[in-house]
């Protein structure tokens, strides 16, 4: 029996840089499950795990690096709501709520005009 047959007589599979690189490409830029990547490879997802467990992990996080720093240019060349976006979740910004002296102030507003909309053009109102 040769060096690269396992016990059931299937062909070992043998990572090698090109494989790796398609692994890591995969998962990087296109967001394949492992499942999807493992069919693409032409082996078994466990074999997948097994062989590409760096690829795997590292080009998620290699990912995750990449999307953040397109967002901080976004955001740097003046993109509103990728500013916003990340100041929520990356800086905790909350926005402003409004005072509840403002709220009732705004509501105390909002009854005189629709008592002014409603009142006839001939009724003088009282100060």
């Amino acid at each position: 029996m040769s060096n690269n047959k396992q016990q059931g007589g299937h062909n070992a599979h043998i990572p090698n840089d090109i494989s790796r690189k398609m692994v890591s490409n995969l998962v990087k830029y296109l967001s394949m499950t492992q499942v999807q990547i493992a069919d693409v490879v032409g082996i078994d997802v466990k074999t997948l795990r097994k062989h590409y467990k760096v690829e795997l992990l590292t080009a998620n996080i290699e990912q995750t690096i990449n999307l953040a720093r397109n967002a901080y240019v976004m955001a740097l060349e003046g993109n509103v709501p990728m500013t916003i976006f990340l100041l929520k979740t990356r800086a905790g910004y909350i926005e402003p709520k409004m005072l509840e002296e403002e709220k009732i102030e705004e509501t105390k507003i909002e009854k005189i005009e629709v008592v002014l909309a409603v009142a006839p053009n001939d009724i003088m109102l009282k100060e």
